[in-house]
């Protein structure tokens, strides 16, 4: 998922720019995306936890909306390189990320029993 999105800033950031013959993966080699992804991941998978290190109450329901406004405030975030509007690029990263966030939960709960 995070490759789509990337490829897809990348695709409407070169369409901004007027070059959608260029609207490719703009040569970067597959490890640097990845070191890139990674470094991304683990910043924006400290949010859901903010509420448990904070002592917030109620934890899981805080947890899931921290969660929910840094996928949209990333998402967001595209429309400064992008020619899309920023609302629209909220809700494209919100639907992403939050589908794969419930995928996650919902696998570590079926797999709970066999740790």
């Amino acid at each position: 998922m995070s490759n789509y999105l990337s490829r897809r800033s990348e695709m409407d950031y070169q369409q901004a720019r007027g070059n959608a013959a260029e609207a490719g993966d703009g040569g970067k080699p597959p490890a640097y995306t990845a070191a890139v992804t990674f470094c991304g991941f683990v910043v924006a998978g400290v949010t859901p936890l903010v509420p448990y290190g904070l002592a917030l109450e109620p934890l899981f329901p805080l947890s899931i909306a921290f969660t929910a406004v840094a996928f949209f405030a990333v998402g967001a975030s595209r429309s400064l390189v992008t020619a899309r509007r920023w609302y629209v690029n909220g809700a494209e990263m919100f639907v992403v990320g939050m589908a794969a966030a419930t995928v996650a939960f919902v696998v570590g709960t079926l797999l709970r029993g066999l740790a």
